[in-house]
């Protein structure tokens, strides 16, 4: 049995049979993917939309109990490293959006992928899109020196892993078989 990167059985039976090295990978959707098998993560909430409500609440609940990131001597160096931040976050969505059209793949999470994507920002973090929510939180809380977004960021960063990325990773490793454990072993979810 396929096991995903946590090393627990993977939820679905195999997709497709493991292949050798030598063998040159076709997609799910070229060899067909079982009744039974994965035809995409089953991913309940998109994980940008729990990004951008736990952004927006932060601002919401920073309006009702106003809680500063830092004293007012701080705050122009930390608007400066917010809007760094931002950009660092722009920068890498934006690669991996490219990186992820370049191997003619999708990023959304409810549509089967058609390639392991190991390249680009892949090959630092199993996870640059989110990684880049995660930093524009960060960056918007700087920017608006509020307290709030960040510590939101925690829980929603522990619901995203539970219901986006566990699914993810399972569905990837009945997909891909040992390719994608290797991925796993070789790069970090996170950094």
């Amino acid at each position: 049995m396929t096991t995903g990167c946590s090393g627990r059985p993977a939820a679905w039976p195999a997709a497709e049979p493991e292949r050798s090295a030598q063998q040159p990978y076709r997609p799910a959707s070229e060899v067909g993917v079982t009744s039974s098998g994965p035809k995409a993560p089953r991913v309940l909430i998109p994980p940008p939309v729990l990004f951008v409500a736990a952004l927006l609440l932060g601002v919401v609940v920073h309006r009702i109990v106003p809680v500063a990131a830092a004293p007012p001597p701080a705050v122009p160096l930390l608007r400066l490293a917010g809007l760094a931040l931002f950009v660092c976050s722009g920068v890498l969505a934006a690669a991996s959006f490219v990186t992820l059209d370049r191997h003619r793949t999708t990023f959304r999470t409810d549509r089967p992928v058609s390639a392991l994507v190991t390249s680009g920002p892949f090959r630092l973090t199993r996870n640059p899109m989110y990684l880049s929510l995660m930093i524009l939180i960060a960056g918007v809380s700087a920017l608006v020196n509020s307290f709030w977004p960040l510590a939101l960021l925690v829980p929603v960063v522990v619901v995203v892993q539970r219901l986006a990325i566990t699914p993810e990773e399972r569905y990837l490793a009945e997909l891909y078989g040992s390719a994608y454990g290797q991925y796993c072993r070789r790069v970090r979810r996170w950094l």
